[in-house]
């Protein structure tokens, strides 16, 4: 019944020769801001592999460009007995042939269940053998998604075997991360994940701050992937004062952020 915990972590260009870039789990494990870059194992599971575990929980991380040679990206779990739950994740550039983030194979337990909640899979690399994310073997494992982006046409085109998709998931809408190429995947202020995510699940878990330790909720309703946009904000410049009543003046202001358009309303004027 092996417990672990891991938070704040950085995992970067591990390798394994069999199973499991980073982690081979057999019990519960809980794995909370952490991000895992550039691992890879020659066998299953570029960042994760999972043998009859307890179940598997990951808040706030970042997978990119992780790959396996054999089965699953990121992900590769056998017989799993019990619920795996990731939320507000963001993966791209993982890959592997067959299941770019996840290959799931073999349960005896019906009630098993992977969800995805407040995620964004954008730009994981397909392999030869499959043109699916998620390569699910295992009828008795449901796939299910809510309030996620995914950049694929449609549900089915996310997964082999059970999948549902859930309120609010976007399909093949650019997330508007700030900076693929250089690694900086917050989210631009007009990115269609934002403000779209579900704020019980982060309720309910206690997610206080994101990855990068920003406060989560900022503008009404959490984001979808690992990172929180800022709310919008806008500061006065300068003013020119009215040298007497009835004259005319100035006021400069300026856009910290926020995503247009803007309406500014000056007395009973809006503008």
């Amino acid at each position: 019944n092996f417990y672990g915990e891991f938070t704040k972590c950085k995992f970067i260009s591990n390798s394994s020769s069999n199973r499991g870039g980073c982690f081979y789990n057999r019990g519960v494990l809980k794995i909370s801001d952490c991000s895992f870059v550039g691992n890879y194992t020659e066998g299953e599971g570029g960042v994760f592999y999972d043998k009859d575990g307890k179940g598997v929980l990951v808040n706030n991380c970042l997978f990119d460009g992780n790959y396996s040679d054999g089965r699953g990206g990121v992900f590769y779990s056998d017989f799993p007995q019990n619920t795996w739950r990731i939320t507000n994740c963001t993966f791209t550039k993982n890959e592997s042939p067959l299941g770019s983030i996840l290959y799931s194979e073999n349960s005896n337990f019906l009630e098993d269940e992977i969800y995805f909640i407040n995620c964004i899979l954008w730009g994981n690399n397909f392999g030869s053998d499959t043109n699916q994310i998620i390569l699910n073997l295992a009828d008795s494992i449901g796939v299910a998604f809510s309030n996620s982006l995914i950049d694929v046409s449609d549900c089915a085109s996310i997964a082999s075997g059970p999948i549902t998709c859930g309120p609010n998931t976007l399909f093949n809408v650019d997330p508007m991360f700030l900076d693929t190429a250089g690694g900086d995947f917050r989210l631009h202020t007009c990115s269609p994940a934002r403000d779209a995510g579900d704020n019980s699940i982060i309720d309910s878990l206690g997610l206080m701050t994101d990855l990068a330790g920003m406060p989560r909720i900022r503008g009404g309703v959490v984001d979808m992937g690992a990172y929180e946009s800022p709310a919008f904000s806008i500061h006065t410049d300068s003013i020119e004062a009215v040298p007497c009543q009835g004259s005319p003046g100035k006021v400069w202001l300026e856009l910290d952020t926020g995503c247009p358009p803007f309406f500014i309303a000056n007395g009973t004027d809006t503008t």
